[in-house]
Parts: structure tokens; sequence; C-alpha cells
């Protein structure tokens, strides 16, 4: 998970150490031949957010989006090297 690092941040209350925020963000974009709309669509509740948004890029119109929505991350434990071993033959 990697930690946000903020010029607004740094700006508002200087430089700090980053920290785990928990959040998961996941975007992309796309452009179309089609037509599209001028308006954008930003959407939330309580854990998760996300929008889309016209663009228009190198001539071509399409769209960009991001989802984000609260994450706790949580490690399984590793198998050992003994318990692969054993499943492998089993």
């Amino acid at each position: 998970m990697l930690d946000i690092e903020s010029a607004v941040r740094t700006q508002l209350w200087g430089a700090t150490p980053k920290r785990h925020h928990g959040l998961h963000l996941l975007g992309g974009w796309f452009l179309t031949d089609e037509p599209i709309g001028t308006r954008g669509v930003f959407a939330h509740d309580r854990t998760t957010q996300g929008s889309y948004t016209p663009i228009r890029h190198e001539g071509r119109d399409g769209y960009e989006w991001w989802a984000g929505e609260t994450h706790t991350h949580r490690r399984s434990p590793r198998p050992s090297k003994d318990s692969k071993t054993r499943s492998r033959h089993a």
C-alpha cells in the first residue's frame, strides 16, 4: 500500500512523515470517436467515492474516471515451506 505524498499537505503543515491513509484508489481513461456529454459526475457515500469527467486528448473525446474506497490491509500468514511441500505431495 502506497502512502500519499501531497504538496498541499507539505505547504499547509510542513514536511511530515508519510503514513498509511487506508485508501484504495483505481482510475483510468478511455477515448472514443462517439459523441460524449460535457458534464462530469461525482458520487459518494460514507466509504466510497467515484467520478467520471469528459476529457479531450489530441483532438479525441473520452472520459477519465476514478473510484476510491476505504481499505484495511490484512496480510494472510504465509504457509511454511513444509506445508507447501506436504500439500503438493498429498
